[in-house]
């Protein structure tokens, strides 16, 4: 990635993160998809629009962004959390213990995993 293409992220990130602080949800939104559009695994953007997304109602959505984002990364315990809680809102039993055991790798002792 080159350096205008990082200062560009850096930038609709900004103005991403604004309009979630002015609760325009729309607007954060598209934002949002405009930087997936540009590096598909920015964990912010994923980890936002699957925020968005299950606030809303739309649980498959939630779940194909937070999957692509414990793909992506996948270091932060919540990712895997997230994930599991969406699963289990999908009646996804096995998903959601499969997300559990993602949180368990990354921090054994995670008292909401275990």
């Amino acid at each position: 990635m080159q350096q205008a293409d990082i200062q560009q992220i850096a930038a609709l990130e900004r103005e991403a993160l604004q309009a979630s602080s002015r609760n325009d949800v729309r607007r954060a939104s598209q934002l949002w998809d405009s930087i997936l559009a540009r590096a598909p695994g920015h964990p912010r953007a994923l980890r936002s629009l699957s925020h968005i997304a299950f606030q809303s109602g739309d649980l498959p959505r939630a779940r194909s962004l937070l999957e692509r984002l414990v793909d992506a990364d996948g270091r932060d315990v919540q990712q895997w959390l997230n994930l599991s809680v969406v699963c289990l809102a999908m009646g996804d039993e096995a998903a959601e213990e499969a997300g559990l055991r993602g949180a368990l790798t990354v921090s054994p002792y995670q008292l909401v995993a275990l």
